[in-house]
């Protein structure tokens, strides 16, 4: 199996968006991993977190999703 981290980073711009905005921009973006190897995602602003979700699945054979609290491996075993 292939694994791949991708690292997005979401300039907001200054306080003209709200959370929601951000949550649906997101949202919109990673729509596609339902169902499929996805990534966790963590936005803060000014030290203060916007937005944790995960997108995807973390285990396709057990249909288990990845959350904002799933562990990802930082290198090869």
């Amino acid at each position: 199996m292939k694994r791949m981290l991708v690292v997005f980073f979401v300039a907001a711009s200054a306080a003209a968006q709200t959370s929601d905005d951000i949550a649906a921009r997101v949202d919109a973006i990673f729509s596609q991993y339902r169902d499929a190897p996805g990534c966790a995602v963590g936005i803060s602003r000014s030290g203060k977190t916007v937005l944790t979700r995960g997108y995807g699945m973390a285990n396709l054979e057990y249909d288990i999703p990845i959350t904002p609290a799933s562990i990802f491996e930082a290198g090869s075993v």
